[in-house]
């Protein structure tokens, strides 16, 4: 529980270094109350679509914690020693997709980017961070 409180508590602190249980289980609990206000959202009714695809329950939870996400997720790659703005691998082709929803190609050429991004900033969110001391500070503590 501690970690979930550490990334509620630094929700928009993008400087330092996070181990990766901080990030799991923040990400995981993201996804958790992302899909249970989704399904709420269903249960309560016609779901009513309010931005990108989500009803109101669950774009209110995604808009909770899409900060301290993103923050945890900076800090994660720091941990690696490697710049926040790697996150940019599954997010820029992610608005490519929203951008191109028409049905064309271009949609799903953009929804394949977004999916090898997305498996590319897995891989680097799994890797094990620096034993030492690097550019974006000290090993965060256990």
């Amino acid at each position: 529980m501690r970690w979930i409180g550490r990334c509620l508590y630094n929700y928009a602190t993008f400087t330092g270094r996070a181990p990766r249980i901080e990030f799991w289980l923040f990400a995981s609990l993201f996804v958790i109350l992302t899909t249970v206000a989704g399904r709420v959202d269903q249960l309560v009714g016609e779901p009513v679509t309010v931005a990108l695809r989500m009803g109101m329950m669950e774009l209110v939870v995604t808009l909770m914690l899409i900060l301290p996400l993103v923050s945890v997720c900076a800090r994660r790659l720091h941990d690696t020693d490697r710049s926040g703005w790697w996150m940019l691998l599954m997010y820029a082709p992610y608005l490519g997709w929203l951008v191109s929803q028409d049905g064309s190609r271009r949609e799903l050429l953009s929804l394949g980017a977004f999916v090898l991004g997305f498996v590319a900033l897995v891989i680097l969110l799994a890797l094990p961070g620096s034993p030492d001391q690097n550019r974006f500070g000290k090993p965060p503590a256990a």
